[in-house]
């Protein structure tokens, strides 16, 4: 989306803030230019962190003293400047909703920096109508946040694998023919509720046999999650694959998984789910607010709170087949259309 807002406003000079340099092909247009903001070396994460986040980057945009500033995320401490207008993406208030799940330093942390960056009175811009409702209440907010949804994978369009691509995916993660899978791509934060998903798996393997469950992401180093599934004698059930790249993942939709799992207690959005919905795999989620309003009657509904609910619906899920000839986009998530939506967003501030 910002590539295509740079493409689009020629006569804007963009300069891109990272913390090490970047080669993405994406932003190379004459009027970008990259400053490099590095983190300090050799100290604990945490203090590394405070340094750059409150001290290090705001210095940087106080010096560039830009007509506009947009954050991806909340993040980065906004510092006052001359004459700009600031935008911030909250996705979702986790360190609100969800708090006691977090590390007590993890969420006063990220509620302190909310909080200094809401005092600058920013524009906001959100992933979904949970999301607005949520930040409206919690900070009573004068100006509505913009919503512009999280989009279908652009490069999954259209994509067509070869026979030799997906046996080589099947080698690499041991995927066997005479299997079926599961397939849950939602990480490891503490609200994902990894730990009663594979509770549940665990319990509905006691009678099925044949459906193993395929992880991804950075998790085969994660000490907990490997103590999680010693305990509950998945070892040989579930296959973590560590990350993927964008075809193997699509293939891996495609081509293995039969249906999705997402038991998670709190988002913003939950982009698996609509990953789950545009490849035409059956989905199994969670009742919460956000999942109805992405996904609608699309999906089997549990309770993430409910253990038995939850094996119900793993239960229920196979009962559905995959319907990707059926699936009629939700224009809500056209990635054109949003990145259009982006672009004129930040273009109304930048005149």
């Amino acid at each position: 989306m910002l590539a295509e807002l740079i493409k689009q406003r020629p006569a804007v000079d963009f300069v891109i803030l990272l913390d090490a340099a970047l080669t993405h092909q994406e932003f190379n247009f004459p009027n970008v230019r990259f400053v490099i903001v590095p983190r300090m070396k050799g100290l604990p994460h945490f203090i590394g962190k405070i340094i750059y986040d409150l001290f290090s980057f705001p210095a940087a945009i106080r010096k560039l003293d830009p007509d506009l500033f947009f954050a991806p995320y909340y993040d980065l401490w906004i510092p006052k400047t001359k004459r700009g207008v600031n935008i911030i993406s909250v996705y979702d208030l986790c360190f609100w909703k969800m708090a006691k799940m977090y590390p007590l330093k993890s969420r006063l942390y990220h509620r302190l920096i909310l909080s200094l960056n809401l005092k600058r009175k920013p524009v906001i811009m959100t992933i979904s109508y949970s999301s607005q409702k949520d930040l409206m209440e919690e900070f009573k907010l004068q100006q509505k946040p913009q919503i512009i949804y999280c989009s279908y994978r652009p490069a999954w369009d259209g994509l067509i694998f070869s026979q030799d691509e997906i046996q080589a995916v099947r080698q690499k993660y041991g995927f066997k023919p005479d299997k079926r899978y599961f397939l849950y791509t939602a990480g490891l934060d503490y609200r994902k509720n990894v730990r009663g998903m594979l509770e549940a798996y665990a319990k509905f393997t006691l009678q099925e046999k044949n459906i193993d469950l395929i992880f991804t992401g950075p998790a085969k180093e994660d000490r907990n999650l490997n103590q999680t599934l010693a305990e509950l004698g998945l070892q040989e059930k579930v296959v973590l694959t560590g990350k993927l790249s964008e075809r193997e993942l699509g293939i891996v939709y495609k081509e293995f998984a039969s249906a999705v799992v997402n038991f998670s207690f709190f988002e913003g959005f939950g982009l698996s789910n609509l990953e789950a919905l545009s490849t035409g795999l059956p989905l199994v989620c969670s009742d919460i607010p956000v999942f109805r309003e992405v996904v609608g009657d699309k999906a089997i509904f549990c309770d993430p709170y409910k253990l038995e609910s939850m094996v119900a619906g793993l239960f229920a899920v196979l009962g559905h087949k995959k319907s990707e000839a059926q699936f009629q986009p939700d224009e809500r998530f056209n990635f054109k259309s949003n990145s259009q939506k982006f672009v004129d967003f930040i273009s109304s501030y930048l005149g």
